[in-house]
């Protein structure tokens, strides 16, 4: 498997909805703790790799992404279906509590 595409399609770990959530404060120890939770706590076959990148028209801030596609043809990427359903138990939990997507990022990798 190629480990370096240009665009990558998954969901990305929120900061913002983790705090939420789980009633704690943005800060930097707090949230790096939810995510490497998060990491643990997700199955490794249910994502094909994590990733870092910005998303699409966003605001160039970078992300966490737990990959589930990647390509280097953006429109094709876009308009590939994603099938919710298809998500393992776990991750669809996740996407409940602390993450956000799905997404289409530009590779920072």
């Amino acid at each position: 498997m190629r480990a370096k595409f240009n665009y990558l399609k998954g969901y990305e770990f929120d900061e913002s909805k983790a705090a939420s959530n789980f009633n704690e404060e943005l800060t930097l120890p707090s949230m790096d703790h939810n995510l490497a939770l998060t990491v643990q706590a997700l199955p490794r076959e249910s994502y094909m790799r994590v990733g870092c990148g910005h998303r699409v028209g966003g605001d160039g801030a970078l992300r966490f992404i737990f990959v589930l596609d990647a390509g280097d043809d953006l429109e094709t990427l876009q308009n590939k279906p994603f099938i919710y359903e298809d998500l393992d138990m776990m991750f669809k939990q996740a996407t409940e509590k602390v993450l956000s997507g799905p997404f289409v990022y530009v590779s920072e990798d």
